[in-house]
C-alpha cells in the first residue's frame, strides 16, 4: 500500500514540476500568442522593466531570477512542448529585453522602444556568435543566444547615449 502512495506522490510532483516549467518557459502564457510570441514576450519583458527600472536591487533580483528559471526549466519545457527551442519558449526573450537596459541610463519611452526594436532585430538576425550558440543543447542554447543579442543591444544603447549626451 505504501509503494502505491509513494508512486502517486512522485507522479503529482512531476505533474506540478511540468506545469511550473510550462508556465515559466512560456512567459506566463506569452508563448501561446499565435502571432509573434517572441515579440509579445519581449513587450511583456519591457513592461516588467518599466515596473522595476527605478529599483536597482529589485531589477537585479528579477533579472537573475528569470535567468535561473530559464536554466532550470527550459530543458524540461522542450521535452513537454516536443521541440528544441519551441516557439512557445519565450523566457529567453523576457530575460534578453531586461538585460538590454541593465546599467543603461533610461531616457524615456522612445528610448525603451528603440531598445526593444534593436533587441528584436538582433534576436531575429542572430549576429555572431548568437547563431552558433543557439545550437548548444538545452537551456544553454536557448538562453545564451538571447543573452548575446541583449549584450549587443546594451552596447548599442550605450553608444546612442554617448553620442547623444557626450561626456565632456
Amino acid at each position: 500500500m505504501r509503494e502505491k502512495s509513494d508512486l502517486s506522490t512522485v507522479a503529482k510532483r512531476k505533474l506540478i514540476y511540468n506545469r511550473i516549467s510550462k508556465i515559466a518557459v512560456t512567459g506566463l502564457g506569452c508563448g501561446y500568442v499565435p502571432f509573434l510570441p517572441g515579440t509579445t514576450a519581449s513587450l511583456f519583458g519591457l513592461f516588467i522593466f518599466w515596473l522595476v527600472k527605478d529599483f536597482l536591487f529589485v531589477y537585479g533580483l528579477v533579472l537573475i531570477s528569470i535567468l535561473v528559471m530559464g536554466f532550470i526549466f527550459v530543458s524540461r519545457g522542450e521535452k513537454i512542448l516536443g521541440n528544441k527551442d519551441d516557439k512557445k519558449i519565450v523566457i529567453d526573450e523576457i530575460f534578453g529585453i531586461l538585460f538590454c537596459f541593465w546599467g543603461v541610463i533610461f531616457k524615456g519611452f522612445i528610448f525603451g522602444f528603440v531598445g526593444f526594436l534593436i533587441f528584436r532585430l538582433l534576436d531575429i538576425l542572430k549576429p555572431f556568435p548568437c547563431r552558433r550558440i543557439e545550437k548548444l543543447p538545452g537551456a544553454s542554447g536557448v538562453m545564451l543566444d538571447d543573452f548575446f543579442a541583449a549584450v549587443y543591444t546594451n552596447l548599442i544603447l550605450r553608444g546612442i547615449l554617448y553620442f547623444q549626451y557626450p561626456v565632456n
